[in-house]
């Protein structure tokens, strides 16, 4: 054609048609940043191969370039990396399991090829990509396993789809060595994640150097807390953050409550590969919902989501707290307002330890026309082996791997359940109704079409066409009215361990508004509070928190210093395209600093025992979820309160928080 062009006007307008059509595909289309942008770069390379014009790829490589680096609500899009290094695609899904790791391939796959012109990837570049991979991608990965929400289209089936990801990544991280080790801020990370990452999908009980801290992901309202021996992820939802969407290519539609609190505990790392087979989509772990409702969510232009703005989390990289008011909705714009679609409403507030995880609900209530029970469900997964329970002061029982069970149980105080080196406890104050089913069931006829669930499944499995399932749930009844759980899970434990198990944190409130937890220890002692409205919470007879707004608060008491940790609830968010609004965004952009006063904590500088503390929320866009702390001085008797000694079962086996490799890397201040 170019040969030809220049003797023939109508060629020479046609090619000028060609390029500038491409041109427009370049450097005007809407998706300029994230996966579907990465995934063009083979069709953007032709073009500027056919048009024999280095201004073209000039044009290219600019937009290109803008891509690699953060999204903050641009005017082109809202997919790619945000400032917490959470990984958009399709508006706001959170998608590191899937299309991210597509984005790394391609975006990799490019950098090879740039490589030695003048278009080659600076030195920030390449070190965005590889920051994305450990302040991003590697959290979703435990044991070499995807964490499934990340990876919403595909979490329930497809299953080769989530097993591939740990090779992949493997892949990837190989590549950024072989293209650019130079220009990386520290190759040894990259290399000691790769170690580390078991592509094989066997569990087994090697132990890996697995990301050890805490992650909160605020522009997609996900939360990681991390061990070398566990990893528990929850995924919320607001009007801001919709959860996983369902496929177009699947007859399975039943991602709904994937995103309503859905948490997903890992120690073996692959808990619930198959457990998608037996799942009952409408009681998913950590989830208060009713039963029999909607479980369709829609594909990505869906209108379902939270139908309330509080949802946040705070994290200091060890430790963490994440609430969110549980009301779930689709926005009808005949009315500008929000449909409720399940009858549970309920304040759902997580809280993060080094040995456990505490679960408390209040105000959960009957908030849509039902005649259906509402459930608080702990756990749903296949089962592994014996479990074991015990019912107030009662002897424990055993349900054995063969046994089938359907309980109802009654507790007045107390109750605690085994299962597979992972305890529950249950707390009440009053009778509480709890339902315990061991169960084959049927296995799921539209995820059995896919040749890899046949593959992976067992023998005996695949003859009796069922899987052996394990679900604990809490019955609050058809009508609740205010009614609350509290439930803790450790999840790393031998039952010999379990049965002697005192558990550290004491639930300090769990009523009018307030949530508290409180673990007092000789090395760090942490308070976390999740305050719903605007108010004063007191504990140990005289020590009173007040709050000015709405917050998520934590307090960590460490070598005479503490350290107030706090992020904004109702924080902005981009106005879904849906919803008809004059503002491009919804939420609270608070003018003036959080106050908290805090009375009898012993701070330095504290006038008749009151402490005043001013804390900027964040203001900028993409980055107004995020944590901000302060840390204080404290008089030689001040603190959270006394102190109690660890005993020695608690030592054993509980890491330094100085054993973890922190890494340098030119992103971390942001």
């Amino acid at each position: 054609i170019h040969t030809d062009r220049e003797n023939d006007a109508s060629i020479q307008s046609l090619y000028k048609e060609i390029v500038n059509y491409c041109s427009h595909v370049v450097t005007d289309n809407p998706q300029s940043r994230g996966p579907n942008w990465a995934f063009r770069y083979g069709n953007c390379l032709r073009h500027v191969v056919f048009s024999k014009d280095p201004l073209e790829m000039d044009k290219y490589a600019a937009t290109n370039d803008a891509s690699l680096d953060f999204d903050v609500w641009a005017e082109n899009g809202t997919d790619g990396i945000w400032p917490d290094w959470t990984l958009t695609h399709h508006g706001d899904e959170g998608y590191w399991g899937m299309y991210g790791t597509s984005w790394m391939t391609n975006t990799l796959e490019l950098a090879s090829i740039l490589k030695g012109t003048v278009w080659e990837y600076t030195d920030r570049q390449i070190q965005f990509i590889e920051t994305s991979a450990i302040e991003g991608l590697q959290w979703v990965l435990y044991k070499g396993n995807t964490e499934m929400t990340t990876a919403p289209k595909r979490l329930t089936y497809w299953l080769e789809r989530t097993d591939y990801i740990a090779a992949q990544v493997i892949e990837n991280l190989e590549m950024l060595l072989d293209i650019h080790r130079e220009k990386l801020a520290d190759p040894n990370q990259i290399e000691y994640l790769i170690d580390d990452i078991d592509p094989s999908w066997e569990a087994s009980d090697n132990v890996y150097n697995e990301v050890t801290g805490h992650k909160y992901f605020w522009n997609t309202e996900y939360q990681v807390h991390r061990r070398r021996n566990y990893s528990i992820a929850v995924r919320r939802t607001s009007q801001r953050v919709r959860g996983p969407e369902d496929s177009s290519n699947s007859d399975i539609k039943a991602h709904l409550h994937f995103g309503s609190g859905f948490t997903s505990i890992l120690r073996r790392g692959d808990e619930y590969r198959l457990s998608r087979l037996g799942f009952d989509y409408q009681t998913l772990p950590g989830t208060t919902t009713e039963l029999n409702g909607l479980i369709n969510a829609g594909k990505s232009a869906s209108r379902k989501r939270g139908a309330s703005l509080f949802s946040g989390g705070v994290s200091d990289g060890k430790y963490g707290l994440g609430a969110f008011e549980m009301r779930l909705g689709e926005y009808q714009s005949e009315t500008n307002d929000w449909n409720l679609i399940n009858g549970a409403g309920a304040l759902k507030g997580t809280f993060f330890f080094e040995k456990e995880m505490v679960c408390l609900g209040q105000g959960i209530n009957r908030i849509n026309p039902g005649s259906n029970v509402i459930w608080t469900t702990l756990n749903q997964l296949q089962r592994r082996g014996d479990v074991v329970y015990a019912l107030d002061d009662k002897e424990p029982v055993t349900i054995t791997l063969e046994d089938i069970a359907n309980e109802s149980l009654l507790i007045d105080e107390k109750a605690w359940f085994w299962h597979d080196h992972v305890g529950y406890i249950v707390t009440s104050g009053k009778l509480v109704s709890i339902k315990l089913l061991a169960e084959r069931r049927t296995l799921n006829p539209v995820l059995m079409e896919d040749s890899h669930y046949q593959d992976a499944l067992s023998a005996f499995d695949l003859d009796q066409g069922t899987i052996n399932m394990l679900q604990l749930a809490i019955n609050h009844g058809q009508n609740p009215i205010n009614n609350t759980y509290i439930y803790k899970v450790i999840p790393d434990v031998s039952l010999e361990d379990f049965k002697d198990y005192v558990s550290p944190s004491t639930i300090l409130t769990n009523e009018d508004k307030v949530q508290a937890v409180y673990t007092p220890a000789s090395l760090d002692s942490i308070l976390q509070v999740v305050f719903y409205e605007a108010g004063t919470f007191s504990y140990d007879q005289d020590k009173t928190i007040t709050v000015d707004k709405p917050a998520i608060l934590m307090m960590r008491q460490s070598n005479g210093t503490l350290t107030v940790s706090t992020s904004n609830p109702l924080h902005r968010g981009l106005t879904p395209s849906f919803v008809a609004s004059e503002s491009p965004t919804i939420g609270e952009l608070y003018s003036e600093p959080l106050l908290v006063s805090v009375k009898n904590f012993g701070i330095l500088g504290e006038e008749e025992g009151v402490y005043q503390i001013t804390l900027d929320f964040p203001q900028e866009r993409g980055y107004e979820g995020g944590t901000v702390q302060k840390t204080l001085d404290l008089k030689a008797n001040g603190g959270l309160g006394a102190a109690i000694p660890m005993r020695e079962e608690e030592v054993l086996g509980t890491e330094s928080f100085s054993d973890i490799k922190i890494f340098p890397n030119p992103f971390r201040n942001t």
